[in-house]
């Protein structure tokens, strides 16, 4: 292992000024990133407690909505907000709630009555169950939302409390490591001190991989993404993908790049292509536990350019690979591998948007291959 040069941490009242959370601003129990996450969506979301059904969490949508704000609105209850429970016992409200979409009536501040299509998803979080519902206002009972967009909203509600889940893990990494370095960092070896801040730079780094994917899971939901071609050095751009596989790899994994392109440079959108590349290779990486061979192949034909990126690793069984796009879909035998199941769905958007085509096969515990086809552009 290369040595690598680190700058002791200095006192904390020397270059840092800590800034007081002001009472107004109590952050969440579920952590900052959740909260950013979770303030953003622009449907009125709330976290409720099935223990005594206590509003834990309510986001700015909500607090427009019910026209309360937010100190009080945490001191409510479901109670006083779903007019259809006051004649419930507590296992059928539950029970109700643990239901995925149903409609419901639920009373505004000014005391008006509003229905509502909720979309209902338990969750544990901190060692309780939690439920977050997302309501979706109609206009009586002759309004419903479409199926599609009812499918949409479920997608969206799993994946805020995936992705705050997945945050947990990291933040405790760079909390439990930093308060140690604070603790013995000055009396500790210089190769665990050098193992703690490797523990911390990894934990950012995947928390930054996981904000990378939510953003480009919005854009291309809500048809923001631009399709910008550009003229880039591929065979450097190429390069670059490799060094990062090799960054977030282990001594076992032997990670190549093949070029068989008889030009350097290539017109791509090459944000679009840094998804695809990023996500295949990180994944070949990562479904490699053992280690082994990966390579990178780049070649052109008249009209396109193929990347084929190739592993020997635990690959995917017949019955996952019909679903393997599928938004927060993963293999049944990851087991205990980290992920989201956000990679290759942002692959397939990413090549779609780029008009290109994406094939693959695999084979288990015998590895995987993904084929990627851009068409070979030319700027006018």
């Amino acid at each position: 292992m290369k040595s690598i040069p680190v700058q002791r941490m200095k006192n904390r009242t020397e270059n840092q000024t800590v800034k007081k959370t002001s009472r107004k601003e109590k952050p969440s129990p579920f952590g900052y990133f959740y909260d950013q996450i979770f303030e953003a969506y622009p449907f009125p979301v709330l976290v409720v407690d099935p223990e005594d059904f206590s509003v834990k969490s309510a986001n700015k949508a909500a607090c427009t909505f019910y026209n309360y704000k937010k100190k009080k609105f945490l001191t409510l209850k479901l109670t006083d907000i779903d007019v259809s429970l006051k004649s419930k016992t507590k296992s059928q409200i539950v029970k109700d709630y643990e239901r995925k979409h149903f409609n419901a009536r639920h009373k505004l501040k000014n005391g008006n009555e509003q229905d509502v299509e909720i979309y209902s998803s338990p969750f544990t979080e901190l060692n309780k169950q939690f439920f977050f519902l997302t309501l979706i206002k109609t206009d009586g009972d002759n309004h419903s939302i479409s199926e599609k967009e009812k499918q949409l909203e479920d997608l969206k509600l799993r994946f805020l409390s995936t992705s705050s889940h997945e945050f947990r893990t990291p933040l405790t990494t760079i909390l439990t490591s930093s308060e140690v370095l604070l603790m013995v960092g000055r009396i500790i070896s210089d190769e665990k001190y050098v193992d703690y801040i490797i523990q911390i730079q990894n934990a950012v780094i995947y928390m930054t991989r996981l904000l990378d994917d939510i953003i480009t899971i919005n854009k291309t939901e809500v048809g923001k993404w631009k399709f910008s071609p550009t003229n880039i050095d591929l065979f450097d751009f190429s390069l670059k993908m490799i060094d990062e596989a090799r960054n977030n790899a282990s001594p076992r994994h032997n990670i190549n790049l093949s070029y068989e392109m008889q030009n350097k440079h290539a017109i791509v959108d090459n944000k679009l292509l840094h998804h695809i590349l990023s996500n295949l290779l990180s994944n070949a990486v990562k479904y490699s536990p053992s280690g082994g061979e990966i390579t990178l192949k780049v070649r052109g034909t008249k009209s396109e350019i193929e990347f084929t990126i190739s592993d020997n690793g635990i690959g995917i069984s017949k019955h996952d690979q019909n679903k393997l796009f599928e938004t927060f879909f993963r293999g049944e035998n990851t087991g205990e591998i980290e992920g989201t199941g956000l990679g290759l769905s942002i692959v397939k958007r990413c090549v779609e948007s780029h008009g290109g085509k994406m094939d693959f096969k695999s084979r288990l515990n015998k590895g995987t291959t993904f084929i990627v086809s851009i068409p070979m552009m030319t700027l006018v």
